[in-house]
């Protein structure tokens, strides 16, 4: 249903299985988008919303990868959010519990745009991705805090990884980006300044 330009949809409960099972569930998920945009390869999103997502595992890889000349189309996401995103144990080495907030625009990697900010309910973590490009100018950061044994270290798959915390920034014109980064990783420190041309 909706209006002219927008329509909404709203689903109860939707459930993604494999050979192995259910590996994804959601709850209560309400889209508000323009489905006309998709003639002009756009995806215009409103807001996004996701009562409970539960990601039990990885699906199980596809025997046959299908092969496809599909390229992305444009994507704009006003407002996406998960009120309890749930990761399972064997995806995260613990159960973890987080709640999610996104926006993107993303044209090009010359006209991008997004955040995605995510915060652990049920322990400490906080995970920070920020990003615009333009034609003249890169603007980036990331910031992750977590402890030992957190979801990263086996979504990553580097057991014994420990305590990480992590700040990177990246800011300038075009091919002369200034570059700040803070890496502490178990009894490891890590810093860097200075500048690249990324573009190149």
């Amino acid at each position: 249903r909706g209006g002219k330009r927008t329509s909404a949809l709203t689903l109860e409960r939707l459930e993604l299985a494999d050979e192995r099972g259910i590996w994804l569930s959601a709850d209560r998920l309400s889209l508000h988008w323009s489905p006309w945009a998709l003639l002009g390869r756009d995806v215009k999103i409103d807001s996004f919303k996701v009562s409970r997502l539960h990601v039990e595992r990885r699906p199980v890889p596809s025997e046959k990868p299908s092969k496809s000349n599909y390229s992305l189309p444009h994507l704009d996401v006003a407002s996406a959010s998960v009120d309890t995103l749930e990761l399972g144990a064997e995806l995260a080495g613990t159960p973890a519990s987080l709640s999610l907030n996104a926006s993107a625009h993303v044209r090009s990697l010359d006209d991008a745009s997004a955040k995605v900010t995510a915060h652990r309910t049920n322990g400490e973590g906080d995970y920070i991705i920020e990003l615009r490009f333009d034609p003249y100018r890169m603007d980036a950061s990331l910031i992750l805090h977590e402890p030992a044994s957190g979801p990263l270290e086996n979504l990553l798959q580097l057991p014994g990884l420990g305590a990480l915390s992590a700040q990177a920034h990246i800011t300038g014109p075009g091919a002369n980006e200034h570059i700040e980064l803070a890496l502490d990783v178990g009894p490891l420190r890590g810093r860097l300044q200075g500048a690249a041309n990324l573009v190149a």
